[in-house]
């Protein structure tokens, strides 16, 4: 509570319920807390007075031994107490997200309960929404039952190594190095500074100096610790993953990963803000397609966690103190973005978040504390730079017209309106003319990881653009020809500038610099580019120029497996359809081979695209596949209905292929792999970790 919020007298008695020589007193004039104002005033009646007749006087709320901690049997007292008014003014960020042996329950309160209710009646006009209590345990025999349980979860956790981090050697080693110094070549590759620079930019989750103060004096999560190495693995050099016994980064993070979700699953964690800040992290992995608990599990959890604690809401802001308030909108804002990132790529069916309920600021530059630490240096690295600020400010605001396609583009109605369509655009580029100077690729003479991030805002965008325009041609494909020429022109655009950033991120060699959303954006553009060499109206030259796309683009996303493991299904996927399809290198100027009519699902499927090429387009073929035009329906043959370029010979090629499982359907998985969800497509669970 800020000095001259409220006036009157601060009393600091207890909250009593009475009243004095017979005088009806009203409630709230009656009952003082803390650091709080008499709301009785001459001619004012609060909204939730009420006349309370001679009673006894009694501790409604009285204090306990210790008056941080409550017992389950008091705790929903505890909350009543606390939302009228009796407690801290303000959160402290000394108490938001340590390591703590007991429950730290952190919740909003908006509804309409019995607990609601009793704390507005003996409360302030204005009741406290934004709760923050610590639960203990039972007393008697449930404790003992439940110190017999956390005993048997302990030997389990340390059997299965949850406890066990990288050495102290180790993190020493780099910790003085790294906190010293700025950035060098042998200090690059060191776990904190990893962390704080290639993956707290676009999600700046943790509040820095406190996190790694805590570290230092060994008062830290265990478990956030693991979700922290868990993200920070595919960043690594793979001689630091060895240096921490692991044979590649895939196993270290699995690794990490387990230990972080076996300690979440026992419930070794306590404090709210810490699952919630491991929950985000953790929706950046996913190792196995049969998994429950995957990326999607761990954004569920988070949004579950944010909205109980109210970060949804901008009320709750005057009960934080600066630092936690900043903190608390950065950690909406991020959870925001991943829950429309994971929408749009078709990871998610629908969104978490509804925007209709949440009314907190807008992200600003302003939402960074300064970091003006003045203690020991190996506590600090560089600050958050200007132009990570603005990455993520921007980021959000791409966000937020990703969250109008959605509505417009996943609503039940059969068709868009086109006015809707027309904003849509209109809001896309007034966003690119908005962007600030330090964002422009034009003034970035250097560039490094620390500038990194304009790229991966450029490819972001552009990716929106493709598939909004993407799926306006396909809007228009009903004798609008103007229209969908337009929009067919404007997609190739964004092709081309989503294709270009990723090769000058492969120039400046800073692919591992980059977060997974890069690496789905290039399995993005790579579908497209097939889906228009594949077009029987395309000329050679455009084929041939969305061939060298395909490959420059196969490049990058070669390179990024290397630290993205998961992104390894994406690019055999590709692969292999572009070598069943024709479209490699060697064919690049073939003119005698041209592209083959084969499924590269291996099944044959009537009029899966007849509405590109005809019958009357079809050459003849080995073993008179397209005799008569007419699709033989053997199901030893190939695809008919692929597209290929009208006019060329089929040659010698062999047309060979391997047939499918009779259930699945090859129309409907190209179809899914041209449409949104094509991202990272590998099967109905085979997506890999998503940024």
């Amino acid at each position: 509570m800020q000095t001259g919020d409220y006036d009157g007298a601060k009393a600091r008695s207890k909250f009593k319920l009475g009243t004095s020589n017979g005088r009806h007193h009203l409630v709230n004039s009656v009952f003082q807390c803390p650091g709080h104002r008499v709301a009785e005033k001459k001619g004012h009646c609060p909204r939730t007075a009420f006349l309370v007749h001679d009673l006894p006087v009694v501790d409604l709320f009285p204090t306990t031994s210790d008056p941080a901690t409550v017992s389950p049997e008091e705790s929903q007292l505890e909350t009543c107490r606390m939302i009228a008014g009796c407690g801290d003014d303000q959160l402290s960020p000394l108490r938001v997200g340590h390591q703590t042996k007991k429950r730290e329950i952190l919740e909003y309160y908006d509804g309409v309960n019995s607990t609601t209710i009793l704390g507005e009646l003996f409360g302030q006009d204005e009741p406290r929404r934004f709760v923050q209590i610590t639960v203990g345990e039972s007393s008697g025999i449930e404790l003992s039952q439940a110190e017999d349980v956390e005993s048997v979860n302990m030997d389990f956790l340390r059997r299965r190594g949850a406890f066990h981090l990288p050495s102290k050697q180790i993190w020493y080693e780099f910790l003085i190095s790294v906190f010293q110094t700025r950035v060098t070549e042998e200090s690059s590759e060191k776990l904190f500074q990893i962390y704080f620079e290639q993956v707290h930019p676009y999600t700046p989750i943790l509040e820095r100096l406190a996190f790694l103060r805590g570290w230092v004096e060994d008062k830290y999560s265990i478990f956030l610790l693991q979700c922290i190495l868990t993200s920070v693995v595919p960043f690594l050099h793979e001689d630091s993953v060895s240096l921490m016994g692991f044979a590649d980064r895939r196993s270290a993070q699995r690794s990490f990963f387990s230990k972080a979700q076996l300690l979440y699953d026992l419930e070794f964690e306590k404090s709210q803000l810490c699952l919630l800040q491991g929950s985000l992290m953790l929706t950046s992995s996913h190792f196995e397609f049969i998994v429950d608990k995957d990326c999607r599990f761990w954004l569920i959890n988070a949004v579950r966690l944010a909205t109980q604690m109210g970060l949804h809401r901008k009320q709750i802001a005057a009960q934080l103190d600066p630092s936690t308030r900043k903190l608390f909108t950065r950690l909406f804002w991020v959870l925001y973005n991943r829950d429309v990132l994971m929408a749009i790529a078709g990871r998610a069916n629908v969104r978490r978040l509804n925007d209709y309920h949440c009314d907190v600021s807008e992200l600003t530059e302003h939402d960074w504390d300064d970091e003006d630490y003045h203690g020991p240096s190996v506590l600090f690295s560089s600050p958050t730079t200007r132009i990570e600020k603005l990455y993520l400010v921007q980021n959000t605001k791409l966000s937020r017209i990703c969250a109008r396609y959605l509505e417009i583009f996943r609503s039940t109605e059969s068709k868009p309106a086109r006015s809707g369509c027309e904003e849509l655009e209109k809001a896309i580029l007034q966003w690119r003319k908005e962007l600030p100077p330090d964002l422009n690729i034009e003034f970035i003479e250097n560039w490094s990881n620390e500038t990194v991030w304009i790229l991966v805002l450029k490819a972001m965008s552009s990716r929106l653009e493709c598939v909004l325009y993407r799926n306006l041609r396909t809007m228009y494909d009903t004798g609008d020809e103007s229209s969908e020429h337009r929009a067919l022109q404007k997609q190739h655009n964004a092709m081309l500038d989503l294709s270009t950033t990723l090769d000058r991120i492969m120039l400046q060699d800073l692919v591992g610099c980059c977060p997974l959303s890069v690496m789905t954006c290039a399995s993005t553009v790579i579908a497209m580019h097939i889906e228009t060499a594949l077009d029987k109206s395309i000329t050679t030259p455009r084929r041939q120029n969305s061939q060298i796309h395909i490959h420059k683009g196969l490049a990058y996303l070669r390179a990024s497996s290397e630290h993205w493991h998961s992104g390894q299904g994406s690019l055999h996927m590709l692969e292999e359809i572009v070598k069943k399809t024709g479209l490699t290198l060697k064919d690049l100027d073939d003119r005698e081979s041209g592209l083959k009519p084969v499924n590269p699902f291996a099944q044959k499927q009537k009029g899966a695209l007849d509405r590109r090429i005809d019958s009357s387009d079809r050459p003849a073929g080995p073993s008179g596949l397209f005799s008569g035009g007419n699709a033989s329906n053997d199901r030893e043959t190939a695809w008919t209905s692929l597209p290929f370029l009208p006019g060329l010979s089929m040659g010698t090629e062999n047309s060979g292929y391997e047939t499918m499982a009779g259930e699945e359907d090859p129309e409907k998985l190209l179809n899914e792999l041209l449409a949104e969800n094509f991202l990272d497509f590998d099967g109905a669970h085979a997506w890999g970790q998503f940024e």
